[in-house]
């Protein structure tokens, strides 16, 4: 397998794992209640049901606690060989097998690659610029009771237009002609403490 289709192939388990994880574990203890508190509830499809959440739940968090250790290691790694200080408390796209991670002592960025163990090492003047974005969408959604239905009891229902904010996304503008944005899906929270973070590394 390609160094290419082998990190797009871990970057989808590892979108995967996160949510796979927490929702098997929810339902791992919501099964194991049924069997412990309910009597009508022990049943050999009950019992299968609590057994594949675990076993998914146990293989998420193996799964993730894999990523997690090749990332250190391969940071561990490029501090040895390049004697640097590069932080494994802020990678950037982790838990993707490409990450970016900072050394603010000595102004550098290394770009990572779990998957095939390869990394570049970029100067701070190679990030342009740092922000996050998210999209606005519109949504009707009910207000309230309206006028009074002549004839009758019922009153008709009042809508009205909302905008949401959704698909929060923290962009970093680089010097790299051929790829100058480089986009991490995240959370709003994550992504607003990620801009406070890259003002701290960067500018502090």
């Amino acid at each position: 397998m390609s160094g290419l289709a082998r990190t797009a192939g871990v970057t989808a388990l590892g979108t995967l794992a996160v949510p796979a994880g927490l929702f098997s574990a929810i339902a791992s203890i919501g099964s194991l209640a049924l069997l412990i508190l309910v009597s009508d509830a022990r049943t050999g499809s009950t019992f299968a049901f609590f057994i594949t959440a675990t076993a998914i739940c146990f293989f998420s968090i193996r799964f993730l606690q894999t990523l997690a250790r090749k990332a250190r290691a391969l940071v561990e790694k490029i501090n040895t060989q390049e004697n640097l200080s590069l932080n494994p408390q802020n990678m950037l796209g982790y838990p993707s097998p490409a990450f970016l991670v900072f050394d603010k002592k000595n102004r550098k960025v290394a770009i990572c690659n779990t998957s095939t163990d390869e990394y570049l090492l970029r100067d701070f003047s190679y990030i342009l610029s740092w922000n996050y974005e998210w999209t606005n969408v519109n949504k009707m959604e009910f207000s309230g009771l309206g006028n009074r239905v002549p004839g009758t009891t019922m009153q008709t229902p009042t809508f009205e237009r909302t905008e949401h904010q959704q698909g929060f996304c923290f962009v970093i503008e680089v010097a790299d002609e051929n790829n100058p944005r480089l986009t991490f899906p995240m959370a709003e929270t994550r992504a607003k403490e990620w801009f406070s973070k890259f003002n701290a590394i960067f500018n502090g």
